[in-house]
């Protein structure tokens, strides 16, 4: 099974969607299906790789610590090349939204680049409201996003063990919160929830098909709603396959 990246992976008719429980992305071509691909895209997305095939026989990426480390860091000791073919651009020119009862997502025109907003608000339990903005960023990313992991809700746990869900889920790769607003296990950032949202809705809106240039707000939201947002701005936007006035290119995985 080859899967491409998520620049070439969008460009050659690979479908995208949330199985339930909405938990994950999945690529599909064919019969072929790759599950849990959202911590792989976003770290692509984030460290700027547009070129690259991946091969696997498995049917999800390995879920690492929970965070995008276990890519990040094996792409930055292979080392990134500029190519000289020029980046696809994806622009958002009008707003765009998704909304399902009190979750809401909404992309707007933001310039050059993308600016992520999540508000995290699960009421009064669980843990209080986190909010997070960031510019997109390659060291933004890789400061402030790349570490965060993955979590689930203590109720979201037997309902995945019955459904044969996180089996590779450890507590040392998923953080529980409990209802009483406690952790399993001690937090990267007093805020990594929230981050972890950002770093999944990097890789969910990757999906677009290029460097996306909006400014993305998302309240409550989850793998599903950032999907629908991403395919909804794919058939509303103007790609622009220009290079950038910086003179940025295409960067590829060296491999080695």
């Amino acid at each position: 099974m080859i899967v491409s990246g998520w620049y070439l992976s969008t460009r050659h008719s690979i479908s995208y969607r949330v199985p339930g429980p909405a938990r994950r992305t999945a690529q599909r071509k064919a019969e072929a299906e790759v599950r849990m691909v959202e911590h792989l895209l976003s770290a692509l997305y984030g460290l700027r790789i547009d070129n690259l095939v991946i091969e696997t026989n498995a049917m999800e990426m390995p879920v690492g610590d929970g965070s995008a480390l276990n890519f990040v860091e094996p792409f930055m000791r292979a080392g990134i090349r500029e190519m000289d073919a020029a980046p696809r651009r994806v622009a958002v020119k009008r707003p765009v939204a998704v909304v399902e009862q009190d979750i809401l997502m909404v992309a707007m025109p933001g310039g050059e680049g993308l600016t992520l907003t999540h508000v995290l608000d699960y009421g009064k339990h669980f843990l209080r409201a986190q909010s997070l903005t960031l510019s997109m960023d390659r060291d933004t990313y890789i400061r402030e996003i790349v570490p965060a992991r993955t979590y689930v809700l203590r109720p979201e746990v037997d309902a995945f063990v019955q459904t044969g869900l996180g089996k590779g889920a450890t507590p040392e790769n998923t953080i529980v919160l409990e209802e009483d607003g406690s952790l399993s296990a001690a937090p990267r950032f007093e805020d990594e929830c929230v981050r972890h949202k950002l770093l999944d809705l990097v890789g969910d809106l990757s999906l677009c098909g290029g460097r996306l240039s909006a400014r993305v707000i998302g309240y409550k939201s989850g793998h599903g709603t950032n999907v629908q947002l991403a395919k909804a701005i794919r058939n509303a936007s103007t790609d622009e396959s220009v290079q950038s006035e910086s003179g940025e290119r295409n960067r590829s995985d060296a491999g080695g």
